[in-house]
């Protein structure tokens, strides 16, 4: 992350929140875990009554 992909919109940030947001956008970002999904997700489920029922 480069200063230039951060945009204040709205309010005037101090200097330890800046701080906070350096701190955060320093973090490396973790890898995405190649693999199957967790046993626990259903992939075929829709919710009853759902709109996107098909």
């Amino acid at each position: 992350m480069t200063p230039e992909d951060v945009v204040i919109v709205r309010g005037a940030p101090g200097d330890d929140e800046l701080a906070a947001l350096a701190l955060l956008a320093s973090r490396p970002r973790a890898a995405p875990v190649a693999g199957k999904a967790p046993a626990w997700v259903r992939e075929s489920f829709t919710a009853p009554g759902s709109w996107a029922r098909g």
